[in-house]
């Protein structure tokens, strides 16, 4: 049997706190081979953040830049395959509309 992607979500502050940061790294170095361990294979790693709106309170289009890919930094480094920037609120308008502007080529995602 196969595991489409084990998620691991948290609440990296904005700037990242770097103990939150580890304790991401050290359950993706634990949880794959468990699973593994017991026959399951495991197609991803996922790193979800909470709501990105809730992170960066004065959003702007360069700070949205600049936490996509600080994000996307820490997953890789982490050993995820991917990372995402938790849901936009639909109350969070001018940060989605930052989001959607800038982060078009980045390896970070969002749900709205």
């Amino acid at each position: 049997m196969k595991i489409r992607s084990v998620t691991y979500f948290l609440n990296p502050g904005w700037p990242f706190r770097e103990a939150e940061l580890r304790k991401a790294e050290e359950f993706n170095a634990a949880a794959r081979p468990v699973f593994e361990k017991v026959g399951f294979e495991v197609q991803s790693m996922r790193l979800v953040s909470v709501p990105f709106p809730r992170l960066i309170k004065e959003f702007t289009s360069g700070e949205a830049v600049e936490f996509a890919q600080a994000l996307e930094q820490a997953a890789r480094q982490a050993g995820y395959g991917y990372a995402a920037a938790g849901p936009a609120c639909l109350d969070s308008r001018k940060a989605i509309q930052h989001f959607l502007r800038c982060w078009l080529h980045q390896d970070v995602f969002s749900l709205v």
